[in-house]
């Protein structure tokens, strides 16, 4: 059985998506599952924790596969491509379904892969414009006031692209003509960044994700039958001072990154099993890959994994079965009690294997800080001794200072006496002078 796994986080709510189909979970638990069938157009069943599934409600019948979901708190927005080549956009506000105007003038040429983001009140939508001056990636952008269009990229061949969002803004990588680019997108002054190069090869599976601690970019990307991972960080740019990783090699499809708990965990499918990797220090090193549970392939036709609430770091791995909308719950991976599987259980050793690697790792900076503790501690030394030095020659140069001046002093009293005997000197050769011309004269 062929699998195919694909991970999104979006604010606190859980995101899921296929193909063909989007998973919601609102803050109480309830899901839904949002799928395309031909014939049928966008249909959704909603499924709760105590309470059985919904039978499928068709939502939208002359919708197509073209559509996206994304949720905040008990809002859900529905964004999607109608059989008229038109983008249509309804809401649920927790009690029913609304349809809500999108755009006045119709889009001339043909529209392909929309996708919306909701960030804090804000609505981003992005769909490929193809016209007969070419492809257009589109930024349709509600900042709470008004509606906004941005053009971020033009090309000549159809565009591969993927946003996400973060406490910075939003952030998005993109295939243009066979280069990896990435970009960033700034509330302050509602514009798109210049883009970043990444990669000079034709990647058409990628992802980028920003980590909530460090506000790092993490990008993982598939070229020429490896997994490459690289971290753009504030002052640099991909590939520049940062070298490029390569996580795995082997047919590799739909990569993804997230961020859990201080920790990178990467995920991709390759030849039938979904693999992951993880990194404890902000994407320098990484554990060996492992596989997740075999009982994934027996149980499920597709597979995804993704975090069920903020906060929590609690991860569930969904499965498809036959029927094309119909995911269940697999179980919560992290939970020891759980029925299922556990990374810890089936994986100990891949996992252990890192710890050591980490450990060590640790050792060597423990030792790198021994060593910077003793040589400061011989600095120490050598500036206690240096000023036990300065405190001497300060004292000497005191006394040398006195000295001076006491011979300053008995020179200028030397001086004083010469003056005074030089006087008396004048004086008494006056007195004798007159004696003898006294007597001369006689």
């Amino acid at each position: 059985m062929s699998l195919s796994a694909y991970i999104v986080i979006k604010g606190g709510d859980l995101m899921l998506i296929s193909r063909y189909s989007y998973v919601t979970e609102d803050p109480s638990g309830t899901r839904r599952y949002f799928y395309y069938a031909s014939g049928k157009g966008i249909n959704c069943v909603i499924k709760t924790d105590s309470a059985e599934e919904s039978s499928p409600d068709n939502l939208v019948e002359n919708g197509t596969e073209d559509f996206s979901v994304d949720i905040e708190g008990d809002y859900i927005y529905l964004l999607y491509k109608d059989t008229n080549n038109k983008l249509n956009l309804m809401i649920w506000n927790g009690d029913k379904w609304t349809a809500s105007p999108l755009m006045k003038n119709s889009i001339t040429g043909s529209i392909h892969k929309p996708n919306i983001l909701l960030d804090h009140g804000r609505i981003h939508i992005f769909y490929e414009n193809l016209n007969d001056k070419g492809y257009f990636l589109v930024h349709h952008f509600w900042n709470k006031n008004k509606w906004l269009t941005n053009i971020i990229v033009k090309s000549e061949n159809t565009l591969l692209y993927q946003f996400n969002k973060s406490p910075s803004g939003l952030h998005g990588i993109y295939n243009d003509n066979g280069k990896l680019k990435c970009l960033n997108f700034s509330y302050i002054y509602d514009t798109w960044s210049k883009p970043s190069f990444i990669s000079n090869v034709d990647a058409n599976n990628f992802f980028i994700n920003v980590d909530s601690k460090y506000n790092n970019i993490h990008i993982i990307y598939s070229a020429d039958d490896r997994l490459h991972y690289t971290r753009k960080t504030s002052g640099n740019q991909p590939g520049e001072s940062i070298q490029d990783n390569i996580l795995f090699s082997g047919k590799i499809e739909l990569p993804s990154i997230f961020y859990i708990k201080g920790k990178l965990w990467a995920t991709w499918f390759c030849n039938g099993f979904i693999y992951t990797s993880l990194s404890a220090d902000n994407g320098e090193t990484w554990s060996n890959p492992f596989k997740i549970s075999s009982e994934i392939d027996k149980l499920s036709t597709y597979c995804f994994i993704s975090l069920k609430q903020p906060y929590l770091n609690r991860i569930h791995a969904f499965c498809y079965t036959e029927n094309p909308y119909y995911l269940i719950l697999i179980d919560d991976i992290f939970n020891s009690r759980s029925s299922g599987f556990s990374y810890f259980t089936f994986y100990i050793n891949q996992i252990q294997q890192y710890i050591d690697q980490m450990s060590d790792k640790l050792e060597k900076q423990k030792n790198k800080n021994s060593d910077l503790i003793k040589n400061m501690r011989k600095l120490e030394v050598s500036y206690k001794d240096m000023n036990v030095q300065y405190s001497m020659l300060k004292k000497s140069y005191g006394n040398i200072l006195a000295e001076i001046n006491k011979l300053k002093s008995e020179n200028q009293n030397l001086k004083n006496e010469n003056i005074t005997l030089k006087e008396t000197l004048d004086e008494n050769k006056g007195g004798l002078f007159k004696k003898i011309f006294s007597r001369i004269h006689l």
